[in-house]
């Protein structure tokens, strides 16, 4: 049988944890395509907070210097490159074409980008993100709190019983009062105008809870965070 050809679509980081992916990735010569930034504002807020010097510099090891060491791998050959990256910002694709010092016509004359080719899509949502000119401020923190068990979740997975439910909002709880301790901020909750608004009161009692759209507080958001369970 003829050896048919695999392509992924990347839709994890490029941090050190990941490598060993992308070593596997090269193994076995399966090709990556991405697509970046389709209406996701906490990636493009995503910042260190200014007040903390050690975290802030763990978040530029870990977010930016390992994305660099990744770019540095595939240049070297050690890892692929993605072949395809899909963006909604007209400045990357700007970016890969400047030559106004020596380093930039270096790095673009000989295409050390992580990714062979990047193409412009439509994004509304990063549209709408980019026309309001949002500021961030450090006032509070903003938790995402996703159906615990929507039919968006429950078509990759079973159903979660309630003993599960409960001790993940009781794990959830204690990280955001964590949070909220260490870092002297409130912490407002916003849940999807579906959810059943008194049965989150009763979960996030010493919490504020909203049941609006999260881009309304855009504006005054510390942290993005999702309660999604992989990503706890």
């Amino acid at each position: 049988m003829k050896e048919k050809e695999l392509i992924g679509i990347n839709e994890f980081g490029n941090r050190f944890r990941e490598l060993r992916v992308f070593f596997l990735l090269k193994r076995h010569k399966i090709k990556q395509v991405q697509i970046s930034l389709l209406g996701e504002p906490s990636k493009i807020l995503l910042r260190p907070l200014k007040s903390f010097f050690w975290k802030g510099l763990l978040w530029k090891l870990t977010h930016i210097y390992a994305y660099k060491f990744t770019v540095l791998l595939s240049n070297l050959r050690l890892i692929s490159k993605m072949e395809i990256r899909f963006v909604t910002n007209p400045n990357i694709i700007k970016y890969t074409k400047m030559n106004n010092n020596i380093y930039k016509k270096i790095f673009n004359y000989f295409k050390l980008s992580f990714a062979k080719e990047f193409i412009l899509i439509n994004s509304r949502a990063f549209d709408l993100f980019k026309s309001n000119k949002i500021t961030v401020d450090e006032k509070q923190i903003v938790l995402i709190d996703d159906p615990y068990n929507d039919p968006e979740r429950t078509r990759l997975r079973e159903p979660l019983d309630g003993k599960k439910e409960t001790e993940h909002y009781y794990n959830l709880n204690r990280i955001l009062k964590q949070f909220s301790n260490i870092y002297k901020k409130k912490i407002i909750v916003c849940i999807h105008p579906v959810d059943d608004l008194e049965l989150k009161k009763n979960i996030f009692q010493i919490l504020k809870l909203l049941n609006i759209k999260p881009k309304k507080i855009f504006t005054k958001l510390l942290w993005f965070y999702s309660s999604n369970l992989q990503q706890l």
